[in-house]
């Protein structure tokens, strides 16, 4: 990460948790432990701080939704794709998700300067102009019937609004989710948007398409450099909680076994040295209560 990119992720987390009035030049040279010639020579002045956080974050936002119109299918697969450019967004880029909430906020907004300000009215509504533009070729095409006054521009909001708030309570790690033990709050909050989606009448409904199939398309021919984030966070995961195998037989080496004894040979007396000895083999190898061995090779196999 260059200087640059660390002092406008420093201003973005100072926006986001501090505030406008919090953003001041002095703030966020203490915030990324330089000196504040360093970053009014980066950022010129707090506007133009302001303004270098806005561009990044909608770059940012803007990339996503370009991804997710790649997607070529039925509409409301297409409508998926839109989501899940946003949830890439939440998932990967918590910062640029609250900093695009912050941006919106009346009083920031009202100090930006006007090509940012362009680009974030840009960016909010081609996004709902795609999603309200899918759902009426769905309507259109007979897939999707609305109930009695219900808009497309109604169903469109809630969409995005739905994910927009929940994704914020995810990232922001809101009691609520800690109500959802061991549940993934990513895959709570897709399938809930599906039945919402089911729920106004969209078809083809979730029960009818393999919605997990249809996501790890859009991932791979919208999103590859996350769909392989996504894969290698979970091989790294499985390694580091494999299933325990179940504990094999105590086998003891060759050299700790006893000699047979002959039908007509008397067994060896219990001494307690020998049950002293053998003891101490035997802890060698002893399983533990989590099913492991102890000391020597076994233990390392």
């Amino acid at each position: 990460m260059s200087k640059k990119e660390m002092l406008e992720k420093v201003a973005r987390l100072v926006l986001t948790r501090e505030g406008l009035s919090g953003f001041t030049m002095e703030r966020l040279a203490e915030a990324a432990s330089v000196s504040r010639p360093t970053v009014y020579q980066y950022f010129g002045s707090r506007e133009g701080a302001l303004a270098a956080t806005a561009v990044r974050t909608l770059k940012v936002c803007a990339s996503l939704m370009e991804g997710a119109l790649k997607y070529e299918g039925r509409p409301r697969e297409q409508a998926t794709a839109l989501m899940t450019g946003f949830e890439m967004l939440a998932r990967f880029e918590p910062d640029h998700l609250e900093t695009l909430d912050c941006l919106g906020m009346p009083w920031v907004k009202n100090v930006l300067s006007q090509e940012p300000l362009d680009s974030l009215r840009d960016i909010v509504t081609r996004f709902g102009s795609a999603l309200t533009r899918l759902m009426q070729q769905s309507q259109e095409a007979g897939d999707l019937i609305l109930p009695p006054r219900y808009t497309l521009e109604a169903a469109a909001f809630h969409s995005q609004n739905f994910y927009h708030g929940v994704f914020l309570s995810i990232i922001r790690r809101r009691l609520t989710f800690e109500l959802f033990p061991g549940s993934d709050p990513w895959d709570v909050a897709r399938r809930g948007l599906h039945v919402y989606w089911d729920g106004i009448g969209w078809t083809p409904r979730s029960h009818e398409a393999d919605t997990d199939a249809l996501q790890d398309r859009i991932l791979r021919k919208c999103f590859p450099e996350y769909w392989l984030r996504l894969k290698t966070e979970e091989l790294r995961l499985g390694l580091e909680s494999p299933e325990s195998p179940a504990p094999g037989p105590m086998i003891l080496p060759l050299s700790k076994r006893r000699p047979r004894q002959g039908k007509s040979s008397p067994a060896p007396e219990a001494t307690s040295s020998n049950l002293q000895g053998e003891g101490a083999s035997l802890s060698q190898i002893a399983p533990q209560s989590d099913g492991s061995a102890v000391g020597g090779r076994v233990a390392n196999l």
